[in-house]
């Protein structure tokens, strides 16, 4: 735990403090799920959203004001004086972010840091909001010869700044990533008061000047070089023409084929935004499997197939298309494979997510809602080819398109969690039952709840 209170100053030295509190920071494990804890505020993680007791996350599964937020900071913007009359009850809080953090984690803290030190929000954090918002739900569209981005400079401080031995690393990139809100604050803040204009934070003047960020752009453009170099090996014959689900009607597909880059199976580090330079190519998506490693060591954990699409792919009517349903169909299939497995006296690796092993879970999308059909983006543990994994599961889609509504999702988690924890999952203690259960409301046909031999278990 480390104290942060002093941490975040204002860039025209107007505001004076409302109140001395400490301010203590965490950063947690991703996609953990918490629930309230007095003195404690959670931002853009813990699966939960009531402010009144502290808890900002947008990532639930279902409901409307999960659907609502594009990001954790937009809760905090919102619902600012609910925060307020929780924090205002304590002499000290902690804020808890997750490791790692991105542009959306590190804003929220921010913010929450503010709201204690002054009893406000951050001046004209509208603009930032929105930004992060955009930059969560991937909309954000960069140009390939402008790539001095806040938000591609927040993400690379983990790969460019320099940490000591022994130094919070998740700590040193947050106070970076403050200084950076702070340093594009004070810029807009000039530009507008010079111009009369309202700027955004995409506007490229803000980086026009010489600022302290040659370190993490010249990173962004080494890893641009690196796609560059890795796609040249690569066809025509290596783009998949894919049709995709409607986001709309999960009963239908797209009536356009959409063009997916295969890259296979990657050997070595890959480009660190590898999707987002394949969209910035002109593919409508990219697909590989690659090698996750252990954090601080050499050793190959797992491999995992990523399967990505532009967040603005349609069809040819304007009609958006998705990955969401496809990843369902995976995602309670391996539910309720790990669940039968558990069943039968297997054992499971920890309280480890949906996707074991990986920051990423299936069907995260654009609303910040990982259960709702939206999803772009969705990884799959395992040594598969990834053209073959996605036509497996397209396969198995078009067998059975379906949509799991608000208690069945409820179900899902409360019921995986029930058996990763040791206790009784359901209410009955008969396994076969519990298998019948898990079966027939996710309408899974028998043959295939536990077939994924290979792709992350073996049942």
């Amino acid at each position: 735990m480390i104290t942060m209170g002093q941490s975040i100053r204002h860039y025209d030295n107007t505001q004076e403090a409302s109140k001395e509190i400490n301010v203590n920071c965490e950063c947690i494990k991703k996609g953990e799920t918490l629930g309230p804890k007095k003195g404690v505020v959670v931002v853009d993680t813990g699966n939960k959203l009531n402010v009144a007791e502290g808890l900002c996350d947008h990532h639930q599964l279902c409901g409307e004001d999960a659907i609502k937020y594009s990001c954790a900071a937009s809760i905090i913007q919102e619902k600012f004086e609910e925060l307020k009359n929780y924090i205002d009850g304590f002499e000290e809080i902690t804020v808890q972010g997750h490791e790692n953090p991105d542009p959306d984690c590190i804003a929220s803290i921010y913010m929450v840091q503010y709201i204690a030190k002054y009893g406000k929000l951050p001046p004209n954090c509208e603009s930032m909001v929105d930004y992060v918002g955009k930059v969560d739900q991937a909309k954000i569209k960069y140009d390939i010869n402008n790539l001095d981005s806040v938000s591609l400079i927040m993400s690379v401080f983990s790969k460019t700044l320099n940490f000591k031995k022994g130094e919070d690393k998740n700590l040193k990139i947050l106070e970076n990533g403050f200084k950076l809100i702070e340093y594009v604050s004070e810029r807009i803040y000039k530009i507008e008061k010079f111009t009369g204009e309202k700027i955004s934070w995409e506007d490229p003047r803000i980086f026009e000047v010489d600022h302290p960020y040659k370190t993490q752009v010249e990173f962004i453009k080494d890893d641009l070089r690196k796609y560059i170099a890795l796609v040249e090996k690569y066809t025509e014959a290596d783009v998949k023409a894919l049709r995709l689900p409607l986001s709309s009607d999960i009963t239908k597909l797209s009536k356009k084929e959409f063009n997916i880059l295969d890259l296979g199976k990657l050997n070595g580090k890959k480009p660190m935004f590898l999707n987002m330079w394949a969209s910035m190519h002109g593919y409508d998506g990219i697909m590989y499997n690659s090698a996750v490693n252990e954090r601080g060591n050499n050793r190959i954990t797992q491999h995992i197939s990523s399967i990505c699409i532009n967040p603005d792919s349609a069809d040819y009517d304007g009609k958006e298309v998705c990955l969401g349903h496809i990843g369902k169909v995976f995602e309670a299939r391996d539910v309720a494979g790990r669940m039968y497995h558990k069943s039968k006296g297997g054992n499971l690796n920890g309280n480890e997510g949906l996707i074991p092993n990986s920051d990423n879970d299936t069907g995260v999308n654009r609303h910040g809602n990982d259960g709702s059909a939206t999803g772009y983006k969705f990884v799959i543990p395992g040594d598969a080819v990834p053209y073959d994994v996605v036509v497996e599961l397209l396969n198995s889609y078009l067998k059975n398109p379906y949509n799991i509504g608000k208690n069945e999702t409820e179900g899902l988690i409360n019921n995986f969690y029930g058996v990763l924890s040791g206790e009784e999952c359901l209410e009955t203690s008969d396994k076969e039952k519990m298998q019948e259960d898990v079966d027939a409301t996710y309408q899974i046909p028998t043959d295939i709840a536990c077939d994924y031999h290979g792709i992350g278990y073996v049942c």
